[in-house]
């Protein structure tokens, strides 16, 4: 019986209605169950998510690949690009890799997702310090040669830890010349009317509308720049420039 209420049947008939083939999926759940309790997470469009707990308490995700066209190699991919994150120290930790049957165990993240985290925080500070905090690794992620395509709308890529903003999920990465993943996060956070959380984070930033005039143009200039390092430090200082953080054009230095 998983953790969940779910019987070790009902996990693989779940595999199995998400395209997991029968076999596959029978030969998964036997390894995985020799390690620990399992308990369904989520289902996307290439993967089955499980979160497997052992027996010492810590938590991973499971994500098993479906057996579908449009899945083809996710699991593959994921785990490439997750392996060259971690170097930078960004994305879930990854554990294990298999090929043959194309599951990932990955660290596990717990806490809200970005959106909901920043809608339902009070303290202006702690907005801030998330939102920076996401802004650098998705810097990192640019210097890394790294484009993640999830973070123009990061509704559930991005989780807030106890530790800061953890940005998940790297099925659809690609290699790039120039990453857009700090210009598409600027975006979402600051200029993007749509975005359900912009008015909280101006608010967090004490930003008015003619503060972030000059922004659209520096967003311009790091996607073509080749010293995105001082573009990102002008972007840092132009919207950190009414917390009182920024003294004589000098860059706060936060942690990642």
């Amino acid at each position: 019986m998983s953790s969940d209420g779910k019987s070790w049947d009902e996990l693989l008939s779940l595999l199995i209605e998400n395209k997991v083939a029968p076999e596959r999926a029978e030969r998964i759940l036997e390894k995985l169950s020799s390690m620990g309790t399992l308990e369904y997470l989520a289902k996307g469009t290439s993967f089955v998510v499980l979160l497997l707990t052992l027996p010492d308490g810590q938590k991973r995700v499971v994500k098993i690949e479906k057996d579908d066209i449009s899945a083809s190699g996710a699991a593959s991919k994921e785990a490439r690009f997750l392996e060259i994150a971690n170097k930078y120290g960004v994305g879930p930790r990854l554990y294990h890799y298999d090929p043959d049957e194309r599951v990932l165990i990955t660290e596990y993240f717990e806490g809200p997702f970005i959106i909901d985290f920043i809608l339902e925080e009070r303290d202006a500070e702690k907005i801030r310090n998330v939102v920076l905090r996401a802004l650098k690794k998705a810097f990192v992620l640019d210097e890394a040669g790294i484009s993640h395509k999830e973070l123009a709308s990061p509704k559930r890529h991005i989780i807030v830890t106890r530790e800061g903003p953890r940005i998940i999920d790297f099925e659809k990465c690609s290699r790039s010349r120039k990453p857009r993943n700090l210009s598409q996060l600027v975006q979402f956070f600051f200029l993007n009317p749509r975005s359900s959380i912009r008015d909280k984070v101006l608010w967090a930033f004490g930003l008015r509308e003619e503060d972030l005039r000059e922004l659209p143009n520096l967003i311009r200039e790091y996607k073509v720049s080749e010293n995105r390092s001082e573009l990102f430090k002008r972007i840092l200082q132009r919207i950190l420039a009414n917390t009182g953080f920024c003294k004589n054009g000098d860059m706060v230095l936060f942690s990642q």
